[in-house]
């Protein structure tokens, strides 16, 4: 379902799941949080790029699940200025003065006067599709009813009137708004906003039309011969009775956009083409010049006193058309290429992210409000979904061949491939321990010898039943692995590996501890195995969703289930292994494709959006003063050279400490009193103690090192 909505244009996503009777967060139900001591505290990434818009020299498009801004005062040399991270997947973005709208789960609007620091002045909760904007007017459908809102004093817009009607608002005049439906425009007469109505239509199915004036020009489809397409001018100077003017076949696109005496469209049905009109004359447009870029074009926006365009192209980022002759509009330069990230891998203060059309990424995670990328391998027509990294190497899929790389990652801004091709296999999931890289793909599981990593080496394989590709777990000398069943694979000898067991059904993740393994159907449940008899897994629980949940990970003491419909993050309790409790749900901007649990931190692999980092402990900072290092069990400390551990009332109680690095890596073991942390880099680091026999999870507690 969800492959099928991504070819769906962005605007048009609502009614096509409204059709279906499915609702998703976001886009058909307004998406609210719940307290779960789980809050989104970075996000790195931006992904598909769908809207546009400019005004003078700054471009403004929404990417994935931001908005970003760019100054292109000198069209050859880009600036970006700023990027605004959003909690959901923004479809439309407009511009008026000092005040940026961007819009889908509710309309957010932002004082951009200074470009490099926009603030957000208010939030309009309602789900749209599309807006207009003119001057001080906005204009939106929401929930079936057309909204006119004034934004004259952005901190505090309100609604000054409305009617019931549908579809989504495309373009607006001072005097008529246009709806477009599934098969018909609408106008609405808009001269009093007080009190909208609508006063005519205009046959057709139109995915995008822009009003100016008198004048609307109009992309249309035959929806069921979407080969058949034409451009419209259509006079609208009495909305009740529009009249078309001219029609100009095989011109088409899903946005448009119109500046002086031409027409620039973005898209059609075969996703082909940039197109530019001339509608000099509106009795007798002229196609003057076509060009073929990539990507699904969603977004268009037109700067003639610079004669470019900008394109949103899908997974292809901003394109920027150079059109000083309209005739042959030439591709000037391609920005922001979306981050479409399949996995992560974290290994202390680096996150290594598996993207689906960046190959891979490095991020500095030292800070994780503020992730940072460091460095990628970017090859052409090669992707990634799985990665694992150790030390100076890193190892990832690549797509489309059945190969595994590896990369020296040495130099983290600089990542370089070093060698590869062992796999027997696509690569869905892969697991590094110590010396030897543990493979699950299509038919095959792997065993690889990267003591070499420049000349990986296969060392063992066998057949298994089923298709697994989605999620693999290796514990002691067992392998588990999900896709099309859930199986178990026996690696004690890890050149002889042999299928043990395998369970019918398909699942989508996998984290397995002690006896227990947790795997989501992808579809509304999350399976308790027990597995204390490898032979013979055997389903203890199963918890019922009420959202899609498709990866898992586990923390302390809980359970994170990864949602595929935009929901976010589930939380569980895991009190009782067998018995997980929910306990809340944290928003993501998007679908949630793996979840990887480090040091007190969860990190979200998202499709559309990049890699989201939650943080899972409540905190608090408070700078010492040199000398007063000691531990604080309610919030994180600041430690400058000496830890200072108190045990408290527990003093008599056997007591074990270690300082963990944020993948969960022990880095010093710690004693009641003065430690010395000299030695360590700077970073975010966690404290466990252990009291007798028993781990004591709510003693884990959050320690900032610094000089």
């Amino acid at each position: 379902m969800h492959d099928s909505l991504r070819a769906v244009p962005p605007k048009l996503q609502e009614s096509w799941l409204h059709a279906r009777r499915i609702d998703i967060p976001g886009i058909t139900e307004y998406r609210m949080s719940e307290n779960t001591g789980l809050r989104m505290v970075g996000k790195y990434g931006r992904g598909r790029a769908w809207e546009v818009t400019g005004q003078d020299s700054f471009v403004y498009a929404v990417l994935g699940s931001e908005a970003a801004i760019l100054d292109f005062a000198n069209p050859a040399q880009p600036r970006l200025v700023s990027e605004i991270q959003l909690d959901y997947l923004p479809v439309q973005v407009a511009v008026t003065d000092s005040v940026l709208l961007t819009g889908r789960n509710g309309i957010d609007l932002w004082d951009i006067a200074a470009p490099a620091s926009p603030v957000k002045l208010s939030h309009i909760p309602s789900l749209v599709s599309d807006f207009a904007v003119v001057d001080t007017l906005l204009y939106f459908v929401s929930s079936d009813t057309f909204n006119a809102y004034s934004i004259a004093n952005p901190v505090s817009a309100y609604r000054l009137g409305f009617c019931l009607d549908s579809g989504y608002v495309a373009t607006a005049t001072a005097n008529t708004a246009v709806l477009l439906m599934d098969d018909f425009m609408a106008f609405v007469d808009v001269r009093n906003p007080a009190a909208p109505h609508r006063v005519g239509t205009y046959g057709g199915w139109s995915p995008a039309a822009v009003a100016r004036g008198n004048l609307c020009c109009a992309a249309f489809v035959n929806p069921s011969q979407l080969e058949e397409s034409w451009f419209s001018t259509i006079d609208i100077s009495d909305p009740a009775n529009p009249r078309q003017l001219a029609r100009l076949d095989s011109v088409c696109g899903w946005a448009l956009d119109i500046k002086g005496g031409y027409a620039f469209l973005s898209g059609r049905h075969n996703y082909e083409l940039f197109q530019v009109v001339s509608i000099a004359d509106s009795l007798h447009p002229v196609l003057l010049g076509e060009l073929g870029i990539a990507g699904e074009r969603w977004g268009v926006w037109a700067d003639l006193a610079r004669s470019r365009a900008y394109v949103g192209s899908d997974y292809a980022g901003l394109q920027v058309i150079d059109v000083s002759n309209p005739s042959a509009p030439a591709l000037d330069t391609v920005l922001l290429k979306a981050d479409m990230a399949e996995d992560v891998a974290v290994e202390g203060n680096l996150a290594y992210v598996a993207d689906y059309s960046s190959c891979l990424k490095m991020l500095d995670i030292s800070d994780p409000t503020r992730p940072t990328e460091l460095g990628g391998i970017d090859s052409a027509h090669v992707a990634s979904e799985a990665v694992a990294a150790h030390d100076s190497f890193a190892y990832i899929e690549w797509i489309p061949f059945t190969d595994l790389h590896s990369i020296c990652v040495s130099d983290p801004a600089h990542p370089t491939l070093a060698g590869g091709g062992a796999a027997q296999t696509l690569p869905g999931d892969m697991v590094l321990r110590d010396t030897l890289l543990y493979i699950a793909g299509r038919l095959r599981f792997n065993v690889i010898n990267v003591a070499r990593p420049r000349q990986p080496s296969l060392v063992g394989s066998c057949t298994t039943q089923d298709g697994v590709y989605f999620g693999l777990v290796v514990q002691d000398t067992l392998a588990y692995t999900v896709g099309d069943g859930f199986q178990i694979v026996n690696t004690a000898r890890p050149d002889s590996p042999f299928l043990v067991s395998t369970t019918t059904g398909g699942a989508s993740g996998l984290a397995v501890r002690d006896t227990f393994a947790y795997i989501p159907d992808g579809l509304d449940t999350v399976h308790i195995y027990s597995v204390a008899n490898p032979t013979a897994p055997h389903v203890l629980s199963a918890v019922p969703c009420d959202v899609w949940p498709w990866d898992v990970a586990l923390g302390e003491s809980k359970l994170y289930v990864g949602t595929s419909d935009g929901w976010g993050v589930d939380v569980y309790d895991l009190t009782n292994p067998g018995q997980p409790v929910r306990r809340g749900r944290a928003s993501a901007p998007t679908d949630i494709r793996r979840l990887q649990y480090a040091g007190g931190y969860l990190y979200a692999a998202m499709w559309d959006a990049g890699v989201a980092i939650f943080e899972t402990t409540q905190v608090a900072i408070a700078e010492p003063k040199l000398g007063e290092s000691k531990l604080s069990r309610n919030g994180a400390s600041v430690v400058r050279g000496v830890l200072n551990l108190e045990v408290g009332s527990r003093q008599d109680t056997a007591c074990r400490a270690e300082l963990l690095d944020v993948s969960g890596r022990k880095v010093l073991d710690l004693h009641p009193g003065e430690n010395d942390v000299r030695t360590l880099a700077p970073g975010v680091y966690f404290v466990r103690q252990t009291f007798g026999a028993k781990r004591v999870t709510s003693d884990v507690t959050k320690v900032i090192i610094t000089r």
